[in-house]
């Protein structure tokens, strides 16, 4: 079986993580080192194609979030999301999944420079394993 080339591959991939098991399963990889280099091309392509930000928001809303995090695709729109709320609260979303308070946005997210704008808003990109981080602290406990 030919392997597809990792680009190809990576340019279709809705979130990183997700897709390469769900691509490594189905053509059944064994632990190799060659497979391990492989996986790591798609991850490095696919990663480098997302955006990550962290949106804090001053406000005393007891029903909105404080601090917003979300990976974004080449077009800014949110593939994943989490928001943490005063209480401690978290409520997530990914395509296909969400908790009641939280969904994805049906629009792109603004960039750092226009949401700062907003003298309640305190945004900054961040890092992937920063947002994967959180994601494996704050979501996938609730998975």
């Amino acid at each position: 079986m030919r392997i597809p080339e990792p680009v190809a591959v990576a340019e279709s991939l809705i979130c990183p993580a997700l897709s390469a098991y769900l691509f490594c399963d189905k053509l059944n990889f064994v632990s190799s080192s060659e497979n391990f280099r492989y996986l790591g091309s798609l991850f490095r392509v696919a990663i480098e194609k997302m955006k990550y930000v962290h949106i804090q928001w001053m406000h005393e809303l007891p029903d909105a979030p404080t601090d917003v995090y979300a990976e974004l695709d080449d077009d800014r729109m949110e593939i994943r999301k989490i928001e943490v709320f005063r209480d401690e609260s978290v409520g997530y979303a990914l395509l296909g999944l969400a908790t009641d308070s939280t969904s994805l946005r049906p629009s792109p997210v603004p960039y750092v420079s226009q949401l700062n704008q907003d003298p309640k808003a305190m945004a900054r990109d961040i890092e992937w394993h920063e947002f994967d981080d959180l994601w494996d602290k704050l979501v996938k406990p609730k998975l």
